[in-house]
């Protein structure tokens, strides 16, 4: 195929024949036509991939912060079971937030049979020494995260969230009202926040083991805590038959044969 060549002769101002050739002109727009549409091609596949990219990054980006908190759940544990008195695990920060605080609370009381007296006696009542039992949170931009907290993972998302892993709390009913309840109570203090990027160092040391076993008595429980629908969920699918009362998740004066509690405070921080 042969491009024709267009070929213009005019007269200078010296008076000879000057020739001017457009096929030049003609390449570089030809050029630059196919520039512009490798670049609006690119463009719009840019635009329908980006959101799939992002989707990919923030599954990828919950997925390190989710396997962490697992990692630290089974980190304390282990530290309680004394395995190891002081531990230490890296956290992805992400782009989120990592840090403690102690607005969880807890309230127990038990009750006993006074024959002497002929009443039931309240024999054991969380003090303020063991009433804030803390907790360990993640949260990135407000949208997702998971908290470590009364030795049970939560994991949110928006305004919704939900126990992924138990605490190791043991509960047995059997026939004519015989109850049995084991209670490990996990109390996280420290003072620690991060936030941006990196993996830093969070240490675990175990500050005080305190157990209490009681045999035919009333108990009162109820949890405070910002997330009281997971464990409302969680407690009644143990079939612990709690109530929502205002913010806290309560069981009302209920007899068991035996009650052990546990509780452990544990230092998180730098």
């Amino acid at each position: 195929m042969h491009r024709k060549i267009r070929i213009e002769e005019k007269h200078g101002n010296n008076g000879k024949y000057e020739k001017r050739c457009d096929s030049g002109v003609s390449e570089i727009l030809g050029s630059v036509m196919i520039i512009l549409i490798i670049s609006v091609t690119i463009a719009i596949l840019f635009a329908m991939a980006w959101p799939i990219m992002e989707d990919v990054r923030g599954n990828i980006r919950e997925g390190g912060v989710k396997d962490a908190f697992y990692s630290f759940k089974e980190m304390v544990d282990r530290t309680l079971a004394g395995v190891d008195p002081a531990m230490s695990i890296k956290f992805p920060l992400a782009g989120g937030r990592l840090y403690t605080d102690s607005s969880t609370k807890i309230n127990i009381g038990v009750w006993q049979w006074n024959a002497s007296n002929g009443s039931m006696d309240l024999v054991f009542s969380t003090s303020a020494r063991y009433q804030n039992i803390g907790r360990l949170i993640y949260d990135y931009d407000n949208k997702w995260g998971y908290v470590y907290e009364f030795g049970g993972l939560i994991k949110r998302q928006g305004s919704f969230s939900k126990v992924i892993s138990s605490p190791r709390i043991t509960y047995l009913e059997r026939s004519l009202g015989h109850r049995y309840l084991s209670l490990p109570i996990v109390m996280v203090t420290g003072n620690m926040s991060y936030g941006g990027s990196g993996t830093p160092q969070v240490k675990v040391k175990v500050l005080e083991v305190k157990t209490y076993d009681f045999h035919n008595a009333t108990l009162d429980f109820a949890i405070e805590s910002e997330d009281n629908t997971a464990w409302y969920n969680y407690l009644n699918s143990i079939g612990m038959n709690v109530s929502i009362v205002g913010n806290q998740v309560t069981t009302f004066q209920r007899h068991y044969d035996e009650i052990h509690f546990t509780f452990y405070r544990i230092q998180v921080g730098y």
